[in-house]
């Protein structure tokens, strides 16, 4: 049972973390309007949906699912802010993140659902086309698990989350180009419980650290019929994983993307792109492909 909770709690802090928002973009980009889009790759498919105004309020909303031999996962996240412009360059503001996680593996499941709650702050300096931004969020999950298949019990982890980021823009005449340094850390605890058939589950911690560097790039290309644009970006992940009773797991891992986008007679922006994660490492890899379409309103 302990094994079985820890796998999930590792499966669903990964996602929680490889799904934050990029807060340097409400200072770089501004960007605003609704956004819908898709991915899918061999075994997943995900589907998001993004919403910002400009009087600072935002949603973002994602869902995902998988398959691997018998693991079928899905995850749902939402997440609601609001930020208010202290200067030009300053932005102080708070989300709240809900979280659904699912896991079945033959007659053995985890389920749970949460929430994140905390600050953030978005700072540019003067004059210069740098941002810093980071969040800390605190949040507890209520879960149930049947690893049998014939009962089911309760548990609850206390969470914390955080996040710091460096991003820039760098503008030439043909390309744009954003670099990134990012760093996230989170944290999640099991409470012990004593399950249905009188056994006492003790309770364990996992600590979930990533470092990521890379660029976002972007080139304008004119057409008579409007504007299309050539995207890209490439960046290497470093990440640490520790739990209680377990090795510390460390990976590394390159991630390639490439799209091509562009403006609709309506006002719609759309975007077709493909992407490879995993070169480089001898272990995990993935490559798949994902359509957007936005459209501000």
């Amino acid at each position: 049972t302990r094994a079985l909770i820890a796998g999930f709690m590792k499966a669903r802090t990964e996602n929680l973390l490889g799904n934050q928002p990029r807060l340097a973009d409400f200072l770089l980009r501004g960007d605003s309007g609704t956004r819908a889009s898709g991915d899918v790759t061999r075994g997943r498919a995900s589907f998001e949906m993004s919403h910002a105004s400009s009087g600072g309020f935002w949603t973002r909303l994602r869902y995902a699912r998988s398959r691997e031999d018998a693991l079928d996962s899905t995850y749902a996240l939402a997440i609601f802010g609001r930020h208010i412009a202290l200067r030009d360059n300053l932005l102080l503001g708070a989300m709240l993140q809900l979280d659904h996680a699912g896991s079945r593996d033959g007659i053995a499941e985890v389920e749970g659902q949460g929430w994140l709650v905390g600050p953030y702050a978005v700072y540019r300096l003067p004059d210069q086309p740098l941002v810093l931004s980071g969040q800390l969020l605190y949040g507890r999950s209520s879960n149930t698990v049947s690893p049998l298949g014939t009962y089911r019990d309760h548990f609850e982890t206390e969470r914390w989350l955080a996040t710091l980021e460096l991003t820039g823009e760098i503008v030439t005449p043909d390309w744009t180009l954003h670099p990134f340094l990012s760093a996230r850390h989170a944290r999640d605890r099991q409470q012990a419980y004593v399950d249905s058939l009188g056994n006492p589950i003790a309770a364990q911690q996992l600590q979930v650290s990533t470092l990521e560097l890379g660029t976002e790039l972007t080139r304008q290309l004119a057409r008579r019929d409007g504007q299309q644009v050539l995207s890209g970006g490439l960046s290497a992940l470093w990440s640490e994983t520790r739990a209680t009773g377990a090795a510390t797991e460390r990976s590394a891992r390159l991630r390639l993307e490439l799209g091509l986008g562009g403006t609709l007679p309506s006002g719609g922006r759309y975007k077709f792109g493909a992407f490879a994660e995993g070169l480089g490492s001898g272990g995990y890899t993935a490559r798949g492909i994902e359509a957007s379409y936005a459209l501000d309103f």
